[in-house]
C-alpha cells in the first residue's frame, strides 16, 4: 500500500468538509477567473507547466481579463488566459474539455493570435517569443498519455 503524502491528506480533508467544488477548474470561467484573480495561482501553475523554480517567474500579467460575475457557462472563440512572463514571453494557457477533434488546428490557432503582439509601426524584431499549452481532458493521441490524477 502506497504511503499518502501530506497533499493527499489534505485533499481528502478538504473534500470531505466541503463536497465537490459546485464550479470546477474545468469550467473555462473559473479557470479564467482563477488565472486572473490568484497570481499566486496563476505562477504556481507557470512554473508547474514549465518545469520553472518561482524565482524563475518574476512577473505574469494577464493580458485578457474577463468580467467577473458574468454568467459562468457562456463560451467565446478566446483566448482562455492571455499571460505574458517576464516582460519577454507571451503564454496561452489553454483548458479543452470536450473532443471536437480539431485540437492540433486550433492550438495552431491559438498560437498564432498570442504571436501576433506587435503594433503599428513596431518592428518584426521586436516581436515576443510566444508559446502555446494547451491543457487537456482527453488524449490528443492513441498513445499520448492523459493524467488522470491531476484532471480536476
Amino acid at each position: 500500500m502506497e504511503k499518502s503524502t501530506n497533499i493527499d491528506i489534505n485533499r481528502q480533508s478538504w473534500w470531505a468538509e466541503n463536497g465537490d467544488l459546485p464550479v470546477p477548474m474545468t469550467n473555462d470561467y473559473m479557470f479564467k477567473a482563477v488565472c486572473q484573480e490568484d497570481n499566486t495561482a496563476l505562477k504556481s501553475l507557470i512554473c508547474a507547466l514549465l518545469h520553472k523554480d518561482a524565482d524563475q517567474v518574476k512577473k505574469a500579467v494577464v493580458g485578457n481579463p474577463i468580467l467577473l460575475g458574468q454568467a459562468i457557462d457562456e463560451k467565446e472563440y478566446i483566448l482562455d488566459a492571455k499571460v505574458e512572463l517576464n516582460d519577454n514571453l507571451l503564454l496561452d494557457l489553454e483548458l479543452q474539455v470536450l473532443n471536437d477533434h480539431d485540437w492540433p488546428e486550433r492550438s495552431l490557432q491559438y498560437l498564432c493570435r498570442i504571436y501576433d503582439s506587435l503594433q503599428h509601426g513596431e518592428k518584426y524584431i521586436d516581436t515576443k517569443a510566444a508559446m502555446h499549452i494547451g491543457i487537456l481532458s482527453f488524449k490528443l493521441h492513441e498513445n499520448s498519455p492523459l493524467l488522470e490524477s491531476y484532471l480536476l
